[in-house]
């Protein structure tokens, strides 16, 4: 988190640059204390999916069902803007990679292929979508209904 705090600080200091002389505020930072950042993927069909890889480097199946709770590594691209008073940096998920996977019962990617994301991040231990170690999830609440989607 420290590298990328140190990006972060350097794109800051760059949309300042811009707007030197001016009056200007800073965006607040998308991510809190703890490095937690909540990132929603639009989808649309003008921006493809971004390749998500298991531990192994195996890519995943689209369909794959992917729930609150899934921890995951992520490429990101951080860019400085400057919009009219306003200097912030926007976050870009270029690829990911799922080191535990919660689903049911238990992008555009730029130049980054598959193979690309895969390398990029290596093999590390976790979640291999060919030899699952499936664990069901605890019960939080017995008067849920089973129908109910846990998010």
């Amino acid at each position: 988190m420290l590298k990328f705090d140190e990006a972060y600080e350097q794109a800051m200091v760059w949309g300042e640059n811009k707007m030197a002389g001016k009056r200007f505020t800073k965006e607040l930072p998308k991510w809190d204390e703890s490095g937690l950042v909540k990132y929603s993927y639009g989808g649309d069909s003008s921006t493809p999916m971004f390749p998500w890889v298991d531990t192994d480097g195996v890519p995943l199946d689209l369909d794959t069902q992917i729930w609150k709770g899934t921890v995951v590594k992520l490429i990101i691209d951080l860019k400085p803007y400057v919009y009219s008073t306003k200097v912030g940096c926007s976050l870009k998920v270029r690829g990911a990679q799922v080191i535990k996977l919660v689903s049911s019962g238990g992008s555009d990617s730029g130049d980054l292929g598959i193979e690309d994301v895969a390398s990029l991040f290596g093999s590390t231990d976790g979640f291999k979508l060919g030899s699952p170690s499936y664990q069901p999830n605890p019960q939080e609440d017995e008067d849920e209904d089973e129908d109910d989607m846990p998010f």
